[in-house]
């Protein structure tokens, strides 16, 4: 069976998926940056899975500049079809909401795909570098949700925009998955956050940090309230398993929730 290459280009990393069918081989990422150069990645990603033949590259992405670099560059290495999501593939889930033009493609994606993993209705958080908390119907509808910024977006913003607090680098305190499906579940924990910041730094990093957590648990619960019957939740997005941690609710986590909603809309339209 012919291989898939699934690409979800984010504002801040590029997941990649190879796929066998509809079983996930390997997965990494690199930044969205570096993904503009993806000949340079795609050689350091090959040699890990042998010589194989691709039957197409899938790409979803909130980054129109890298979408075109990386389309281009796939034709180019000649991986078969090259399908963009919402453009060249439409997501099948039905979208009740005003505008459903407007709805970014990943939520949509991850909407989809959580339907293979929990009956409806159900919650679909995707915790990167903006928040969505996003509601699926009884029916399997995709309803709305909320779209906050995440932990990094945060930092980056309160520095920004207040003359006198640094630039919080998040990386060093908080949890990054292992990005090969061959170690997936294996995390690097870090120290804990405590809620009463010491100093300028330890203050924004509780801020950000216990402000998700307290954001996210609000949003879900006040979903259920307007749905009226208690939710599954499925999370997803590179600080799902920390803020997992810490919510009030068993949230089944998968990472490779958009890659795997990307594989299933091709299956869908082939």
């Amino acid at each position: 069976m012919n291989m898939l290459l699934a690409i979800d280009i984010g504002n801040t990393n590029t997941d990649l998926g190879i796929f066998k069918g509809s079983r996930l081989l390997c997965r990494d990422k690199i930044p969205t940056a570096s993904a503009m150069e993806m000949s340079r990645v795609w050689r350091a990603l090959r040699p890990r899975n042998g010589p194989a033949r691709y039957q197409a590259a899938l790409v979803a992405s909130v980054n129109p500049r890298a979408t075109r670099a990386v389309a281009g560059w796939a034709r180019h290495e000649r991986f078969g079809e090259v399908a963009i999501i919402g453009k060249d593939l439409r997501v099948p889930i039905t979208v009740r909401v005003r505008r459903p033009s407007q709805v970014g493609a990943d939520r949509l994606l991850d909407c989809f795909a959580a339907l293979r993993h929990a009956r409806p209705p159900f919650i679909v958080v995707d915790a990167g570098s903006a928040v969505t908390v996003d509601a699926v119907s009884q029916a399997g509808e995709f309803l709305g949700g909320a779209i906050a910024p995440g932990i990094r977006l945060g930092a980056e913003g309160l520095h920004r925009y207040c003359a006198q607090l640094p630039l919080v680098e998040t990386a060093g305190w908080i949890y990054e998955p292992r990005l090969c499906a061959r170690r997936a579940g294996k995390i690097r924990a870090t120290r804990r956050v405590p809620a009463i910041g010491r100093d300028t730094v330890a203050a924004m990093k509780s801020g950000l940090f216990w402000g998700t957590v307290g954001l996210v648990q609000e949003i879900i619960e006040r979903i259920e309230s307007e749905l009226h019957t208690r939710c599954v939740v499925i999370g997803t997005g590179g600080d799902i398993r920390v803020l997992a941690r810490h919510l009030r609710r068993r949230v089944m986590v998968v990472q490779s929730l958009t890659l795997e909603g990307i594989v299933a809309t091709y299956h869908h339209g082939h």
